[in-house]
C-alpha cells in the first residue's frame, strides 16, 4: 500500500516535468517549487512505513528464534524429567542412564534442527527485508535526486540567462545614450 503511494507520488512529479514550461532560449522546463517540495515531504512520510515493516518482519523472525529455543529447552527439560521418571521406577539404572541420554540426544538434536530452520527462515526474511527496504530508498531518493538536479539546472540556465539579456540590455542603453550624446555635439 505505502509502495502504491510512493509510486503515486512519482507519477505526480512525472506529470509536473511534463506539465512544466518550457525556460525560452534553453531546453530546461519550469517545476513549481512548492509542489514539487510538497510531493517530496508526501513520499518521505510514507517510507517510514517500509521501514517499520522490515523492522516487524525482522521482529518476528527474532520472536521464531527464541520460540525455537524455548521449546528445544523444554524437550531438553521434558526428556531429562522423562529419564528420572524411568530411573524412579525400577529401571535397571544401566538401561534408564542409556535411555535417558538417547532421549536427550534426540531431544537436542530435535531442538538444534528447529533452531537451524528457524534460523535460516529468519535469516531470508531479514534479507528479504533488507532488499526491499533498499530498493524503495533507492528508487524513490535516485528519482527525487534527478528532478531536484533538473529543476537546479533549469533554475542556473534561467539566471544565465537573465543576467544575458541583462548585460544586452546596459548596453543598448550605452549605446543609445552615446548616440544622444555625439548627436548633441
Amino acid at each position: 500500500m505505502a509502495n502504491e503511494k510512493i509510486e503515486n507520488y512519482l507519477a505526480e512529479i512525472d506529470r509536473l516535468i511534463e506539465e512544466a514550461k518550457n525556460i525560452p532560449f534553453s531546453n530546461k522546463i519550469g517545476i513549481d517549487q512548492d509542489e514539487l517540495v510538497e510531493i517530496i515531504q508526501s513520499i518521505r512520510e510514507n517510507m517510514p512505513t517500509e521501514i517499520i515493516q522490515a523492522k516487524r518482519v525482522a521482529q518476528n523472525s527474532t520472536d521464531i528464534i527464541r520460540k525455537a529455543e524455548r521449546n528445544a529447552e523444554e524437550i531438553i527439560e521434558k526428556a531429562r524429567q522423562r529419564a528420572d521418571v524411568m530411573v524412579e521406577e525400577h529401571q535397571i539404572t544401566k538401561e534408564a542412564k542409556e535411555a535417558s541420554a538417547g532421549i536427550v540426544q534426540a531431544a537436542r538434536k530435535e531442538a538444534d534442527e528447529l533452531l537451524a530452520a528457524a534460523k535460516n527462515e529468519a535469516q531470508m526474511i531479514r534479507q528479504k527485508a533488507d532488499k526491499y527496504e533498499a530498493e524503495v530508498k533507492g528508487s524513490a531518493l535516485a528519482y527525487i535526486e534527478n528532478a531536484l538536479k533538473d529543476s537546479e539546472n533549469t533554475l542556473s540556465e534561467s539566471c544565465r540567462q537573465i543576467e544575458k539579456l541583462r548585460r544586452s540590455f546596459e548596453t543598448f542603453v550605452h549605446d543609445k545614450k552615446t548616440s544622444v550624446y555625439d548627436a548633441i555635439d
